[in-house]
């Protein structure tokens, strides 16, 4: 056994489970066990269960169970080291070095490195917060309270604060500080054989972890030919920007006290204090770039569900495709919110007030449909040149079902792929095989395309295969098509039902040679049917929507026929009509 097993075993031992555990949550003990309500979902009779002589817990409400590393790995919205090194700090251990046989000088000196740094990290962000309200930080103020219209309790809440163009680097110097180690840190920065504040000149947002200690920071500069443009620490051995979010101390505070159902992930610090200041808590951000699989599991650790609200100008932008991307394939429910006239989320709540931002919250579209809007966006499917109008759907149909594929949930899929065939005018059976096969829409299959099909006749054409499938799951339904030869077939499919006789398809042909065609009655025959579950219910919406067309189509009938009746008595028999079909389709 390795010294890091030999540390985890006895970092274990010292961490009793019911003594951890009782110090986030109360604790009741019935019989062998401890019971309390489950810190990790709302509830108001306790399921969660603690074993002190099994050194586990489970609860039976959402099914979260394991050992002590694990808990505060979920309660902390921590990963496997970040729970060792608070239950080491809880255990008075220190870590060890992996790799090393006797590492103790080594073990030592780090740690003591680590905590050097993270006093110089909040003696910094203490002297800005300070320097905000002094005369030096006039600018500073302005900007945050007359500027972005933020008031001293949120200024505070959030530890924002100034960075003077001189002072932090003698204010460290004071409380015994290297000036190496202050650079390490990324605060100050050799200049001419001395140092020089690194973050001069700008609105100071400290980078808080879960662990509620500074990491590092963010500055925007109020002057200079670099003036608004953000910048942050350096990669630091506290800080990786990829690693990180802003505002994950309160998020973990919200997540222990009231539980979280999502996330509002925005593009900056600025989003999320403003929003805070708007009533909106549950907000977190990036660090300014592109998301990361790193950032994508802490924000799963908060919660399973996040809505995207970045600034209307920059949704649809590559960086941040890949960066949804990115949250689907951690397992995340994603959904996009669409902010009105290029608004970020600070101006929509300004114009538009808390119930208005809300509202955009409530219209957010899941990934996949925002996917498929800015694919659809892009292409102009109606365009007067029938040549380019073409190419154009061609294109929109490729990228949209290359992002169908990436859509696991089936009945969500199997509907998109419905609108799809709708928008484009393909059939729904050729848009699931492209789907299925990995198929590229070719230029030599645009033809298929010419005549747009609407969503009923989309619907009569797959009724009408299903009949002549003799499919088990059809039912006796047969729609009033407008079309010539999906008339003939149906005319066809009825006579032979009510003489009981067998469907011969090649008499068919026979019959819409004249009058209809065999285009149609060919790919009506064509169509590929598998019966399961996903198109039966395609089936059943199918003869929803052709059962209220021939409904509206009687109303409009009767309608027609109480305009051109004479006497009273007819009129109100047509209009009572008029109300039992009406009720039909309520």
């Amino acid at each position: 056994m390795d010294n890091w097993q030999k540390f985890i075993d006895e970092l274990k031992a010292k961490s009793e489970i019911v003594d951890v555990i009782g110090s986030y949550a109360r604790l009741d003990k019935r019989g062998n066990s401890f019971w309390a309500c489950c810190p990790f979902h709302n509830e108001r009779q306790p399921s969660f269960s603690v074993s002190k002589n099994g050194q586990f817990y489970k609860c039976f409400g959402c099914g979260v169970s394991g050992d002590v590393i694990n808990f505060v790995m979920e309660i902390e919205s921590t990963d496997f080291m970040g729970a060792v090194e608070i239950l080491a700090a809880r255990a008075g251990m220190e870590l060890p070095v992996r790799g090393t046989d006797n590492g103790d000088d080594l073990i030592r000196e780090k740690s003591r490195k680590l905590q050097e740094y993270k006093r110089i990290m909040l003696l910094t962000a203490k002297y800005y917060a300070a320097s905000l309200f002094e005369s030096q930080g006039e600018i500073g103020l302005e900007y945050l309270t007359k500027k972005r219209g933020l008031d001293r309790k949120t200024i505070k809440h959030f530890g924002l604060g100034y960075a003077p163009y001189k002072g932090v680097a003698n204010m460290l110097i004071g409380n015994g500080v290297q000036l190496d180690d202050a650079e390490e840190c990324g605060i100050v920065s050799k200049k001419d054989g001395g140092y020089s504040d690194f973050f001069g000149g700008r609105v100071m947002f400290p980078i808080i972890n879960a662990q509620r200690e500074v990491i590092a920071f963010g500055g925007r500069r109020l002057d200079g030919e670099n003036f608004g443009k953000y910048t942050n620490t350096k990669k630091t051995p506290l800080f990786d920007k990829s690693r990180c979010l802003y505002n994950a101390n309160n998020i973990k505070k919200l997540k222990q006290a009231h539980g979280l159902d999502y996330l509002i992930l925005v593009e900056g610090y600025m989003d999320v204090v403003s929003m805070y200041a708007h009533g909106v808590e549950n907000v977190i951000a990036g660090m300014g770039t592109s998301l990361t699989e790193g950032q994508a599991r802490q924000i799963k650790r908060y919660s399973n569900n996040v809505y995207i609200c970045y600034d209307g100008d920059s949704a649809g932008a590559d960086a941040t495709q890949r960066g949804l991307d990115i949250l689907q394939n951690e397992g995340l429910n994603v959904r996009v919110v669409s902010l009105p006239d290029k608004l970020d989320p600070d101006e929509t709540l300004l114009q538009k007030g808390y119930s208005g931002f809300a509202r955009c919250i409530d219209d957010a579209l899941p990934l996949v449909d925002y996917k498929l809007k800015v694919i659809r966006d892009k292409y102009d499917l109606k365009a007067d040149n029938g040549v380019v109008a073409e190419e154009n759907r061609r294109k929109f149909t490729n990228e949209a079902i290359a992002a169908l594929r990436k859509c696991a949930d089936e009945v969500v899929r199997e509907a998109l792929t419905v609108k799809i065939a709708e928008e484009s005018g393909f059939e729904v059976s050729f848009i699931r095989k492209c789907i299925a096969d990995n198929l590229e829409i070719q230029p030599t299959q645009l033809p298929r395309m010419v005549k747009m099909l609407s969503k009923e006749e989309q619907a009569e054409s797959f009724v009408c295969s299903v009949l002549l499938s003799e499919c088990e799951y059809a039912q006796p339904f047969i729609p009033q098509s407008g079309d010539d030869t999906l008339r003939i077939i149906f005319d066809y499919i009825a006579k032979q039902r009510e003489n009981r006789e067998a469907l011969r398809k090649e008499e068919l042909f026979e019959l819409v040679k004249d009058i209809g065609s065999t285009e149609i009655l060919q790919e009506v025959l064509d169509r590929e049917l598998k019966g399961d579950k996903n198109e039966i219910a395609y089936y059943n919406d199918c003869l929803s929507v052709l059962k209220r067309r021939d409904v509206q189509r009687q109303i409009n009938k009767l309608t027609e026929e109480v305009g051109e009746a004479t006497d009273t008595k007819t009129k109100l028999e047509l209009i009572a009509q008029i109300g039992r079909l009406q009720k039909q389709l309520a």
